[in-house]
């Protein structure tokens, strides 16, 4: 991958992981995504870290007096994140 272009899926998942296992250590996640700087995968954590921020504020209340007697509507967000365990001859 290019310096500077959007992550992969697959590189998302090996970040993710990655900085579970060793913290914000970005030059030792760097050596594991050929082509990426440390600097690219602080920017990817701290855009992800933000956007999960945006994405997880609590919503404004909804007035619902006008549905007196029948089911409040609600608002969920639900955020999934899969982590699969990176193969051991990565490691």
């Amino acid at each position: 991958m290019c310096s500077g272009c959007k992550f992969t899926a697959e590189e998302e998942r090996v970040v993710i992981e990655l900085q579970a296992q060793f913290g914000n250590k970005w030059a030792k996640i760097a050596t594991y995504l050929p082509g990426r700087t440390d600097n690219d995968v602080k920017n990817f954590w701290s855009s992800r870290r933000k956007r999960l921020e945006r994405m997880l504020q609590k919503p404004p209340t909804l007035k619902l007096q006008k549905n007196k007697g029948k089911t409040p509507l609600t608002q969920v967000l639900v955020d999934k994140v899969c982590i699969y365990p990176l193969s051991k001859e990565r490691m």
